[in-house]
């Protein structure tokens, strides 16, 4: 429920982290299978302003796949245009938000130096404008709205970026319907414990 982190607001929650299950797979070197889960040691109280999100039932997102589709990111990191090597600025106190375009995974596999495995990450941002999530964002959840259903669902996390809000320099995202399965195991295997 934290909006504003200079001033209580009264919807803040203090949780404490029992334990963080890091996807087995994941590689520091290449960021693959960046995901984990955090359990709580409480459930958190859910209000207006602290929801669940909904996963995507299917293996694969159909609104990843047929680009212009949006995606809101939302986060403390800094406001800064930055490039690669350049310190970063301070993190916002104010929780942020930025809509940004799902772009093609040729476009993201031309606009990156780096290689990765577009089954499990996908890149999102614009062209030219200098809007998207930066340093301290890092696993900000990407959501779009269903227009079937209206729910809010998370599409991905946001993992890297090449500087931020660079042009052509888009930020890349773990595709979390790929761990679905994965998600599912380890919540049904936490609520049999």
């Amino acid at each position: 429920g934290e909006l504003n982190r200079d001033k209580e607001e009264g919807n803040e929650q203090t949780l404490r982290v029992k334990r963080i299950i890091t996807h087995p797979g994941y590689s520091r070197t290449n960021l693959s299978h960046n995901i984990a889960l955090l359990e709580l040691a409480k459930p958190a109280k859910l209000n207006n302003y602290i929801r669940k999100v909904c996963i995507t039932k299917r293996k694969r997102d159909v609104a990843l796949e047929n680009p212009p589709n949006y995606g809101t990111v939302a986060g403390w990191g800094t406001t800064r245009k930055i490039r690669l090597g350049y310190p970063v600025g301070p993190l916002s106190a104010k929780l942020l938000q930025v809509t940004v375009p799902i772009v093609s995974n040729e476009e993201c596999k031309r606009a990156s130096i780096y290689t990765y495995d577009s089954a499990f990450t996908f890149c999102a941002g614009f062209r030219r404008k200098p809007l998207a999530p930066c340093f301290g964002d890092v696993g900000s959840p990407m959501v779009i709205q269903s227009p079937r259903t209206g729910r809010w669902v998370i599409v991905g996390l946001f993992g890297w970026s090449e500087g931020c809000a660079q042009p052509r320099k888009y930020a890349y995202y773990t595709r979390v319907s790929k761990y679905r399965r994965w998600i599912h195991s380890i919540v049904k295997r936490t609520r049999l414990q």
